[in-house]
């Protein structure tokens, strides 16, 4: 074109941009050499596909594994913001703390993306008090838990929550329960003295009167 340019969208640059939200024809007119030249293209539209992403589980303890799968993607290339970069529409994860998954599929010219939030409950550690945290040997302390739901498991063996131990000698006491679905545990030390190793030592064993 050397002159009078002119686009069936009113414009009359050389260049123009579009954004057509369907299949759209553009046309321009213009000057060659004293004569009416007419071109136009066809701008077609692809659909950008519609992505879902299920998880097999919305809330986990930590440790558990999900099973996430991902559907529109058709005739796509798949990539996760996984630490792998899984390329497949199922994957499995493992989080340990909230986490949020990210799909992307290209298809052609366009993307599309989806997403899905897993909550990782941790649990909260239960509480121990202790009626006694040192003691003498031959003395007992009495051992109570705290926060759990169910399940309650010392390392001893004892399932209830009150306990009373008799320590011999210095010993740490773990205690594991259920809180809020997920499995959590908690410890504590007792001290455990003996008074018989007291010695008193002399500077000297005889002295003058």
């Amino acid at each position: 074109c050397t002159s009078n340019i002119q686009w069936n969208t009113g414009n009359t640059e050389p260049s123009i941009t579009v954004s057509p939200t369907q299949n759209s024809t553009y046309v321009v007119n213009c000057q060659i050499n004293g004569c009416v030249g007419t071109s136009s293209t066809e701008i077609v539209m692809t659909d950008s596909p519609a992505i879902n992403v299920t998880a097999s589980k919305l809330t986990i303890c930590g440790g558990e594994e999900v099973t996430l799968t991902a559907t529109g993607c058709i005739d796509g290339t798949i990539s996760w913001n996984t630490y792998s970069k899984e390329t497949d529409n199922v994957i499995i994860v493992k989080p340990l703390q909230n986490s949020t998954y990210i799909i992307k599929c290209k298809v052609g010219e366009c993307y599309a993306t989806g997403s899905k939030e897993i909550i990782v409950n941790n649990g909260v550690k239960p509480e121990i008090v202790a009626s006694q945290k040192s003691i003498c040997i031959g003395d007992t302390t009495h051992l109570c838990v705290n926060g759990c739901d169910s399940d309650i498991q010392w390392s001893d063996g004892s399932t209830i929550r009150d306990v009373t131990f008799k320590p011999w000698k210095t010993t740490t006491y773990v205690v594991t329960c259920k809180i809020g679905g997920c499995m959590a545990s908690n410890s504590i030390e007792i001290n455990v003295y003996d008074a018989d190793a007291v010695k008193i030592v002399a500077s000297k064993e005889s002295i003058c009167a």
